[in-house]
């Protein structure tokens, strides 16, 4: 599988497995058999050079004009229990909705492990401002994902469509680099979010759309 992201640059001809891909991070995954049996592409490590929003483009322009130390905090996607990808996911599979894996695979981390790695970026800003990317490491298949989900809910999941070659993700090695894996990995997510949903709590219903693929949202 190939991979790309939104504001950020593929470095073509880098393809590895995803076990690779553990390895490289230095750490081992809080759940295993997500990642699925792919082949993708690496993503560039982004900062210092790849196409972004004209607002980051502002920042570094005046950061560099008046050397203002600064960091661009580019976060996706960020989950808690009311909200996110594992939300949307569990919302689905528990009421029997189809699915679909087009979009097949994500990243996403708990917005209490965003927000701590937001306040340590303090420690690590730079002049002229630079990017950092901040999610969860892993590639997570969103198919199994859904059935990870399904289990532990109770259902079966009605999965749609097939995985295409391409997913929107967020190379995060100069953040694991920097401040190490996530404090709440993965399968406790799922269990957190399975749990939530299966008691029917409040929810923010605001749909992530992660799986939007045109760029309309």
């Amino acid at each position: 599988m190939e991979v790309s992201a939104r504001r950020m640059r593929l470095l073509p001809g880098h393809g590895f497995q995803p076990t690779l891909h553990r390895q490289e991070l230095g750490m081992r995954l809080g759940f295993e058999g997500l990642v699925g049996q792919h082949r993708v592409a690496r993503l560039d490590q982004v900062e210092g050079g790849c196409d972004s929003a004209s607002s980051e483009r502002m920042f570094e322009y005046y950061s560099r004009l008046h050397s203002t130390t600064g960091r661009l905090f580019r976060l996706n996607y960020s989950i808690d229990l009311r909200y996110g990808v594992l939300h949307d996911i569990a919302v689905k599979v528990r009421n029997g909705e189809p699915l679909d894996v087009t979009m097949g695979h994500v990243n996403f981390i708990w917005q209490g492990d965003a927000c701590a790695q937001a306040l340590r970026c303090l420690k690590h800003c730079t002049t002229p401002t630079t990017p950092i990317n901040v999610s969860g490491p892993e590639i997570l298949s969103v198919r199994a994902l859904a059935e990870e989900l399904g289990a532990r809910l109770g259902k079966r999941p009605v999965i749609v469509g097939k995985e295409a070659d391409r997913s929107w993700l967020t190379n995060t090695a100069l953040a694991v680099q920097l401040f190490g894996a996530p404090q709440i990995s993965v399968s406790v997510l799922l269990d957190w979010v399975a749990d939530w949903v299966a008691a029917d709590r409040r929810s923010l219903n605001k749909p992530t759309k992660f799986d939007v693929r045109t760029g309309a949202y």
